[in-house]
């Protein structure tokens, strides 16, 4: 499902309170969504089409790598994308395959 889709008519599942995109920029090193505490109700994250490979999404201690155990709350192939209940954003984390991996979020309130 794409983020458009989750927010056709009929589909309405919050108010967007905020927004951005992660990067990661080394297979293996974990980016928190936010540095500061986020109030929200469920976050929807994107791995973009033109990531470079699996994004992971999961807490302080997701792992990615292409070489170890994939430890984390859901894995996303590019163009990808999920909706994952949670109190606040900088609870979430990320993590990658390989580098260059996009990721578009937002929360919902």
């Amino acid at each position: 499902m794409t983020m458009a889709a989750l927010f056709a008519p009929g589909n309405y599942i919050g108010d967007i309170t905020l927004d951005g995109v992660a990067s990661v920029t080394a297979a293996g090193t974990r980016v928190q969504l936010s540095s500061t505490s986020q109030p929200c109700e469920a976050v929807v994250v994107q791995n973009l089409e033109n990531s470079a490979g699996i994004a992971v999404v999961g807490d302080s201690g997701v792992v990615a790598t292409a070489s170890t155990l994939r430890r984390g709350l859901v894995a996303l192939a590019p163009a990808e994308a999920t909706v994952i209940p949670i109190k606040d954003l900088s609870l979430l984390w990320v993590d990658a395959t390989v580098a260059t991996t996009n990721l578009s979020w937002c929360a919902l309130r």
